[in-house]
């Protein structure tokens, strides 16, 4: 379950760029995933309408390329992975929409013995630091607390808290400003067969949308739909994989 929680936190944290994981994976599945595309589809007919990002794995299963695309399909960034024991470096390299290089910028994540990343670190293109976050996790591995010092002092700090059923799943997950106590998040989560439907709020505490996620036998994600508060289909994607 430990696990299950870590990876749950992510999907709500919505970390695009992170490693391809879900709480269905079969550790005993025999493909191994080298490519995970990312479709834009019509909510009525399914059709494809564009791509959303492209994700490159290597042999043992770490992210090397991530690729995001505007909604014309033109490339809107590109982000290359290298590995060194417990560090990870990202280079990003944003676009223009004519094509032409925007900005290239590097992060650095650094993991404990436990493969938490602890601290990430985001530097301009001359390599001079522009933002540090420092991560730590409580005893079920879940993130509790996140700072963020940036270059220009305008420093964040969230706290996150969690609620678990009498079956030790996971409800919810609240984050807040640690500054003031205010809510800047709420997520409550409902399981089923081979989907997780994300349900979020507002700082208020009103109804906002729902994310439904819907995985195959292999614990790979087939399908994400959202939903207004109202329960409309807003937007609809289709996940499509190569392997080795």
């Amino acid at each position: 379950m430990k696990n299950l929680y870590s990876i749950l936190i992510f999907l709500f944290l919505l970390n695009s760029c992170g490693e391809f994981s879900n709480p269905f994976t079969d550790p005993n599945q025999v493909k191994q995933v080298k490519t995970q595309t990312k479709y834009l589809v019509d909510s009525q007919t399914d059709a494809e309408i564009s791509i959303v990002f492209e994700k490159h794995y290597n042999i043992n299963g770490e992210l090397i390329t991530y690729i995001l695309f505007d909604e014309k399909s033109n490339k809107k960034s590109e982000s290359n992975y290298e590995y060194d024991g417990k560090v990870k470096i990202e280079e990003v390299i944003e676009y223009k929409t004519n094509g032409d290089t925007a900005t290239i910028y590097n992060k650095k994540y650094k993991q404990n013995s436990e493969g938490q990343i602890y601290e990430i670190e985001k530097f301009d293109k001359n390599g001079e630091l522009q933002e540090k976050s420092k991560i730590k996790y409580d005893n079920l591995g879940n993130i509790s607390e996140e700072v963020i010092q940036k270059k220009n002092g305008l420093n964040e700090s969230k706290s996150y808290d969690y609620n678990y059923g009498n079956n030790g799943e996971l409800n919810s997950i609240s984050v807040k400003d640690n500054s003031d106590g205010r809510l800047l998040k709420k997520d409550s989560l409902v399981y089923s067969n081979q989907k997780i439907e994300l349900i979020s709020y507002d700082v208020n505490g009103e109804l906002s949308h729902s994310q439904q996620t819907n995985y195959d036998e292999n614990g790979l994600i087939l399908l994400e739909t959202k939903k207004d508060k109202s329960g409309k289909v807003i937007e609809k994607y289709r996940y499509k994989y190569k392997y080795f």
